[in-house]
């Protein structure tokens, strides 16, 4: 009975759950060159800019008291910093919504006064559940210290930092210098710092297409790069965004780096100085500083090429044209069809078959098991130890290849089964490539070794042994390292994708396995691997799905409807069960409790707090060249956020507050049945609101909500009750406030 194969199988179990700690930023250097980047003096001057550390959204005033200290920073690093003020709309892109709000931009520069520049941009407001330490805190600490030492050059384009306001409501600031700042006009590069958590490695996740400018200087000015055009390409399918979404144009080259560990204090009180990670700092700073010079130091190469592209172990950067990336896998899976057809005839079609079975059993096992988790334990059964959840489907994947191996049995040879995994993988890397070219670098560098193996191969039989372990190698320390980014940023909402990718990229290691197998049988390994997938499984079941350390959103929202005479507290969706203390401290019931909203939630009665919510006055309503405008001016009783819902059926076709344009875009796929225009802020209180409808359509009475930030006191007793396994976050607790404005032509 060989253990050499199980042996094999346990370190590859011990790569997938450890390469998390190889991506990790080096610790904070205790000196630093005069040209380095300092993270002790940035995380200084954050300190002193933050504390005393308090929620600081959209104008307000504590977004007012954070301003003030920014620029006295920025002042006296001999910096004449200037606040661009804005009143400015944006329509959501996917939904009938636009928001508008005053923004204060503050806006310096270094190098030439004029010409050519780059962009260094981050914001300064936070949400209102936190204090944004490190979103995006530690983007300010960053380009601060950046602009201290780029003042010390001389540079051949300026570097333009911009510190925007409002990017938690809907990247405000950042649109309103986009459209109507004429120093958008000089800018030919873009480099943006974000953080979606506390800590972990600064990663470069989003580029320009064509990218070659981009990805050259952060590899030239990048000392630890982690980055690869996967990642670039996966996110510009995601529904995310910051402030790049509003900044990039055409022929504008960009590098977006954030972190994104530690999640779970993303946008919570939990986002505080304590928490964020001077490493991560460290490493965001020599990121964006490197990039920055070489962007600031040389003239824009205005390079047409795409590239795609990938870092070694967080240590060096390597790319290749897109096409040839492409080009280099179709080749590779020829050579490997080919090699794999002169393998013998013996068992061919079961080793042609078994990375398919692998990836079937693994794909259909994750998924019955993650639907059983949601099913049992509904929201994110993994949040609170992602770790179990890693080793389950890590396993899963694990078990599946033994189990392909066990399908080919000993009448397919292990050159065979070789040949065969490595064509599958080549054929994987390509439908990749064809579907999103930034995909074709993770297969492109071992597809291409183990092709180069075979046809050496011919001649010398020995170097396909060979050849096909080191593309073994190649294949995980460029796979492991992603699987502990795609944790970190998507988790495991999807553990049948996450148990797929792991056999694809493990497929590599088919062929050394079965060598090591020899002539034994796979009962053993298939026995031993899912016994362990059980165990792991079992673990997860008992974990609870969030703790104090990685706590779970949850907000109270305090609701007064003036329509109804009522009020309730709402605590989320019935998909997620109340915690056992908020159900033990009030009857909550499942219902529809806010006009419009799609799924019910668990609600409260409760008496009403009276709160002053605002109103909207009439000022006109009058037709207008056939078409009804209707003039309305906000009073927003100290409202932070005030919403007009008007119904679909009133046609509304154009919109402005403050005569600057709000009208959403009307979207087919829309979930709601009215247009919603949002304003924020102090700045609302006052407020001309234009709409314009269909002068013909059925008057009807429009909606007008109110948003607070905090719950009031009549929610205290439950906001005591909250356990320490749940957090604030996003909006934090609120309360809401409905009522109606009513045209004159609903008057009628």
């Amino acid at each position: 009975m060989s253990l050499r194969a199980l042996l094999l199988f346990g370190l590859l179990f011990l790569a997938l759950m450890g390469a998390g700690y190889v991506i990790q930023p080096d610790p904070v250097r205790t000196s630093n060159a005069p040209d380095a980047f300092d993270a002790n003096a940035a995380f200084a001057r954050i300190e002193r800019v933050l504390s005393p550390e308090e929620p600081h959204p959209l104008d307000t005033e504590a977004a007012d008291r954070v301003r003030e200290r920014l620029l006295i920073e920025i002042r006296a690093l001999g910096f004449t910093p200037e606040v661009r003020e804005h009143f400015t709309c944006l329509p959501h892109p996917e939904a009938p919504v636009s928001y508008c709000a005053r923004v204060r931009n503050v806006v310096f520069s270094v190098g030439p006064s004029e010409g050519p520049a780059i962009l260094a941009a981050t914001h300064y407001d936070s949400v209102p559940a936190g204090p944004g330490a490190s979103d995006a805190g530690m983007g300010m600490a960053a380009w601060l210290e950046i602009a201290r030492l780029l003042s010390q050059q001389d540079l051949q384009r300026r570097v333009i930092f911009l510190i925007s306001d409002g990017e938690e409501v809907a990247l405000l600031g950042a649109h309103a210098f986009a459209t109507q700042d004429p120093q958008m006009n000089d800018v030919q590069a873009i480099v943006n710092l974000e953080a979606r958590g506390t800590s972990g490695p600064a990663t470069f996740f989003e580029t320009a297409r064509p990218n070659a400018d981009s990805v050259r200087a952060y590899a030239a000015g990048a000392q630890r790069p982690m980055t690869n055009s996967m990642m670039a390409a996966v996110y510009d399918l995601l529904p995310n965004s910051t402030d790049v979404t509003v900044l990039r144009r055409e022929g504008v080259d960009i590098v977006n780096i954030a972190i994104s560990d530690s999640w779970p204090n993303y946008h919570t009180p939990q986002d505080n100085l304590a928490n964020m990670s001077r490493v991560s700092l460290q490493h965001m700073g020599d990121s964006a500083l490197g990039t920055t010079r070489a962007f600031a130091l040389n003239a824009d190469a205005g390079s047409a090429e795409a590239l795609i592209f990938t870092d070694i172990l967080g240590r060096v950067l390597i790319s290749l044209p897109e096409w040839l990336g492409t080009a280099l896998l179709a080749i590779s899976a020829i050579i490997a069809a080919a090699y794999f057809w002169t393998r013998g005839r013996q068992g061919r079609w079961r080793a042609f078959a078994a990375p398919l079975i692998a990836l079937l059993v693994a794909g259909l096992a994750s998924f019955l098991i993650g639907y059983a988790f949601n099913t049992l334990r509904p929201g994110m059964f993994w949040f609170g130890h992602p770790e179990a959840t890693r080793a389950w489907t890590g396993l899963i994947a694990l078990t599946a290849l033994a189990i392909g191996l066990w399908f080919a049995d000993k009448r397919a040879s292990a050159p065979l089964v070789e040949a065969s995994a490595m064509l599958w993988f080549a054929l994987f890397g390509l439908a990749g490539a064809i579907a999103l070219p930034g995909l074709s670098i993770l297969d492109a560098l071992a597809a291409s070794i183990f092709a180069l193996s075979a046809l050496l191969a011919w001649r010398w039989p020995v170097a396909a042994r060979f050849g096909a372990l080191l593309a073994a190698l190649a294949a995980l320390i460029i796979w492991a390292p992603l699987f502990a980014l795609v944790e970190v940023t998507l988790g495991y909402d999807m553990p049948a994708l996450n148990a797929v990718l792991i056999v694809i990229a493990l497929l590599p290691w088919l062929g050394p396995i079965a060598r090591l197998q020899g002539e034994k049988p796979w009962r053993l390994p298939v026995a031993a691997l899912g016994a362990l997938a059980l165990v792991a499984i079992g673990v997860a079941a008992l974990l609870p799905s969030s703790t104090v350390a990685r706590p779970r959103a949850f907000n109270f929202v305090y609701f007064q409807d003036a329509l109804n005479n009522d009020a309730h507290i709402i605590a989320g969706p019935p998909r997620l069960p109340l915690p056992q203390e908020i159900a033990a401290a009030a009857p909550f019931t499942s219902r529809m409790v806010v006009p419009g909203d799609r799924y019910p939630s668990w609600s409260t009665s409760v008496p009403s707090a009276n709160l002053p919510a605002p109103r909207v006055e009439l000022v006109s309503d009058e037709v207008i060249d056939g078409a009804r405008t209707v003039r309305l001016r906000y009073a927003t009783n100290g409202a932070y956020r005030t919403t007009i819902r008007v119904p679909f059926s009133a046609e509304l076709s154009r919109a402005s507050i403050n005569g600057v344009d709000a009208a959403p875009v009307l979207n087919s796929s829309a979930t709601v049945d009215f247009n919603s225009i949002i304003c924020v802020g102090r700045a609302c209180d006052g407020a001309e609101t234009v709409l314009v409808v269909n002068a013909d359509a059925t008057p009807t009475d429009w909606l007008v909500l109110g948003q607070y930030l905090g719950a009031p006191e009549i929610a205290a007793e439950l906001v005591a009750a909250r356990p320490s396994y749940t957090t604030a976050a996003h909006t934090g607790d609120i309360a809401l406030t409905l009522g109606t404005v009513q045209p004159a032509s609903a008057q009628q």
